[in-house]
């Protein structure tokens, strides 16, 4: 009788450790996870042309209801800079995004006390993040650059229709556009487009580069005051910053092959 006494104790301390194990583990787990949802990050946004502040939040289950309507085929950087106004009632803004679906509602007048961390509330498909600022770009000192990209061709002959010419562009790592004047943006379907446009603006020197966004269909046209740094090593990323070294009409290209074909024949 006292040994089934003793073993029935010995049984509920070890669920009582187990109990308390796991619940710590979960308590780590979750402020882990709260680490995770609390930590800001920076992004360029090419539609603003901006560096905005931005960190994964949760939000109270009732404010679900007050969801609008769902913008489709919406990257997450369009999201950001639809959702963003720097006339707004808070000093920040907020908006759900479903990677999956590409979808994305801004969310108005939500209070700071219906913004949470805590990761026992758990919410859908959807992920809710939190812009608390956005900067200009310009002249912005941080280094965005991710993993190495390999076998890249620096040097590119690209042919611009528009302007009936072949033009020598030069790539280069995208922290670099950072350091050049911004003279215009416009939204172009194609890197061609983009180029072409710089190139016409090129001779009163209102355009020597571009900064295009082949995602979100942005073309930044930027003007160098001095030579940019030659880096073999580039990254990945979803801006390519190129420049205009030099161009030539491309008739002289057909004329040179026409002229090469006789010699043949």
């Amino acid at each position: 009788m006292y040994h089934d006494h003793s073993l029935k104790a010995r049984l509920l301390k070890m669920q009582k450790c187990y109990f308390n194990t796991s619940y710590l583990l979960f308590c780590a787990f979750c402020s882990l996870l709260q680490v995770s949802y609390s930590t800001e990050k920076q992004i360029y946004v090419p539609g603003m042309d901006k560096i905005c502040l931005i960190k994964k939040i949760g939000i109270r289950q009732e404010i679900l209801n007050s969801i609008g309507l769902f913008m489709s085929a919406a990257s997450f950087k369009y999201c950001i800079a639809y959702s963003y106004s720097d006339y707004r009632r808070y000093n920040y803004s907020i908006f759900a995004y479903n990677e999956k679906r590409r979808s994305c509602s801004p969310l108005y007048d939500v209070p700071e006390e219906n913004i949470i961390d805590n990761c026992s509330e758990q919410l859908h498909d959807l992920q809710f993040y939190k812009v608390s600022n956005c900067l200009p770009a310009e002249g912005f000192m941080y280094s965005f650059e991710e993993e190495v990209e390999q076998n890249v061709s620096k040097f590119n002959a690209v042919k611009l229709k528009a302007t009936n010419e072949i033009c020598i562009v030069e790539r280069h790592p995208f922290n670099e556009n950072f350091l050049l004047k911004r003279t215009g943006i416009l939204f172009h379907q194609s890197l061609e487009m983009c180029l072409a446009h710089c190139r016409v603006l090129s001779g009163r020197g209102k355009c020597s580069a571009v900064l295009f966004s082949g995602e979100e269909k942005v073309c930044l046209l930027l003007r160098q005051n001095e030579l940019l740094q030659s880096r073999d090593v580039m990254r990945k990323g979803a801006s390519q910053l190129l420049t205009l070294n030099y161009c030539y009409d491309s008739e002289f290209e057909n004329f040179v092959l026409i002229i090469y074909k006789c010699k043949i024949l």
